[in-house]
């Protein structure tokens, strides 16, 4: 009997252990690591992506995010009866792995249909992968292991490392190269993933298959000596006992009490999740549109409306490129998507603070009962949403400024919000909005709300442009394009020095009519007080400079 579990420890000692628990844990550990990596990098960027680059209004976009969101959670209920009925655990992983890893690499690319696609993906693979891979953990222990609890911690620490570098590193790569770049990143983490994950295998079967022999025949053991002889059993009914007054509760009546309980639970915690959910929506795009992201800086550089009458420019200047920096610090931005870094950041470093506080309640008889501990989630979660209440009404008022008409190319719609449309090479026509819907037209009145990105300004002055004008800035651009290859092979053969300056003039002609510039650009040597104004005058001739 007791050599059983003996031998059984010592082939795994055999197999090596890391902290106490067998190796093939941490197989769980780093796969599940890369697939909550991808699955929160992407997660920071969608709806920034459906908002900033696709130019979706907010509440599409958050219905898409939804429906997205509610069908990850639901799919995995029936991932979880296919790998029962059909698939298996192990198979399941890898099937919903691949599954995953098609979705991200499907988001890399730009067309509606690859988006939808993409999502779809995810959502399957989720369905498959997710319910599966945490039950491997449990198959790893015995019932009555004493290590199985923090096992699952080890575990859960995984996930929330993923959850910690996914948007941090999708996020950077979407700052720098763009949002199809990190949701490639997404992807790449995944295929990490999965191939961490059929590297180990073999070692997480041979340990769930000696766990379930070992339990097998300790229950043949256990039934063999408690087997007792029918005519040896001595079984007594009380005198005193009375039939159906006994004060023992029946297996249905406790049945319902714990369902009503379960019930109960789950209603609070359906409460909770749709609030924390909001971190990677509409608290996302309040990172991105309402918050100073200039992390070393007390406050980021002001976006100044400019006062246009009669569809001519008044103002001379946008603050839209980099701005001399007043305030001290650092001009570094972080992207909205790293902050959705900030929540595990905090679980993570807070574990064992928690850990060692249930210890000390529990040694005192106070410890706070599992409902309990999740009521205080809630109310804590309440709190936080009263303080950006607050914060909202403060920092979401609107800032105006006077327009009396809007410059030509530009349209409203009944809600006010500022668009253009163009035919498309099918003929088709297609719609343009500016601001993601953060720019409104009432009143005469130009109405903004929140941070007004550079791109919103940049299209929407593009609409207004003329048609000479567009096309003295493409002769601009395959100029200075032209010019920078040059520049570059010039610097590699030693002929310019490498710090030499240079520049590409083009001729405005007189019909663009009356230009002002509106943004400037930064100095080639990155001197932040300096700026190369987009328009200049040489001698008579008016050019356009970059």
């Amino acid at each position: 009997m007791n050599s059983q579990p003996e031998a059984l420890e010592l082939s795994q000692n055999g197999r090596g252990e890391i902290l106490g628990h067998p190796t093939c844990l941490f197989t769980l550990f780093f796969a599940e690591f890369w697939e909550r990596f991808s699955f929160y990098g992407m997660k920071a960027l969608l709806i920034l992506y459906l908002v900033n680059y696709l130019f979706w209004r907010q509440g599409e976009a958050s219905e898409l995010f939804a429906w997205y969101a509610g069908l990850v959670y639901a799919t995995p209920i029936l991932g979880g009866m296919v790998a029962d009925k059909w698939l298996g655990a192990r198979w399941s992983v890898v099937i919903g792995g691949v599954i995953i890893s098609i979705g991200h690499f499907l988001l890399a690319f730009e067309p509606l249909p690859f988006l939808y696609s993409g999502l779809a993906c995810l959502v399957v693979g989720t369905g498959f992968l997710k319910p599966n891979i945490s039950t491997q953990v449990g198959s790893l222990y015995r019932q009555s292991d004493e290590r199985r609890d923090s096992a699952f911690t080890i575990f859960y620490m995984g996930i929330n490392l993923g959850a910690f570098f996914g948007p941090l590193i999708c996020g950077y790569l979407q700052v720098e190269f763009g949002y199809h770049y990190g949701f490639a990143a997404a992807g790449v983490g995944m295929v990490v993933g999965l191939f961490v994950y059929l590297w180990g295998m073999g070692r997480v079967v041979e340990r769930e298959q000696s766990i379930v022999q070992l339990d097998a025949e300790i229950t043949d053991d256990n039934v063999a000596d408690n087997v007792e002889p029918v005519e040896e059993r001595n079984i007594e009914t009380p005198a005193t006992a009375t039939p159906g007054l006994s004060k023992e509760p029946t297996p249905a009546r406790v049945y319902r009490d714990r369902s009503i309980v379960l019930i109960v639970i789950c209603f609070f915690a359906i409460l909770f999740w749709v609030g924390f959910e909001q971190a990677a929506n509409v608290m996302n795009l309040w990172a991105d549109q309402n918050t100073n992201l200039y992390v070393f800086r007390m406050s980021p550089p002001p976006v100044e409306v400019p006062d246009v009458a009669g569809g001519e420019v008044s103002a001379d200047l946008l603050s839209t490129g980099p701005q001399p920096n007043t305030t001290g610090g650092s001009t570094w931005r972080m992207g909205a998507a790293m902050t959705q870094s900030i929540n595990p950041f905090f679980i993570i470093t807070l574990a064992a603070v928690f850990a060692w506080l249930w210890q000390y309640l529990e040694r005192k008889g106070q410890q706070p009962s599992t409902p309990m501990k999740m009521l205080f989630g809630v109310f804590f979660l309440s709190i936080a949403y009263g303080i950006m209440l607050l914060a909202a009404q403060t920092e979401g008022r609107e800032t105006s400024a006077a327009l009396a008409v809007l410059p030509t190319g530009l349209q409203i719609d009944d809600n006010g919000s500022i668009y253009s449309t163009a035919e498309n090479e099918e003929g088709h026509t297609e719609r343009t909005d500016y601001g993601a819907t953060r720019l409104r037209f009432e009143d005469g009145t130009l109405k903004m709300r929140g941070v007004l990105t550079d791109l919103d300004w940049m299209r929407a002055l593009g609409a207004t442009a003329t048609t000479d004008l567009k096309k003295a800035v493409e002769t601009l651009a395959e100029k200075a394009e032209e010019r920078a290859e040059e520049v570059r092979h010039a610097k590699a053969e030693g002929t310019m020095e490498q710090d030499a300056k240079w520049s590409v003039k083009v001729n405005l002609p007189e019909s663009v009519g009356p230009f002002v510039p509106v943004a400037g650009l930064p100095s080639r040597d990155g001197d932040d007080e300096e700026t190369v104004p987009a328009v200049e005058w040489d001698g008579e001739q008016r050019v356009l400079k970059a």
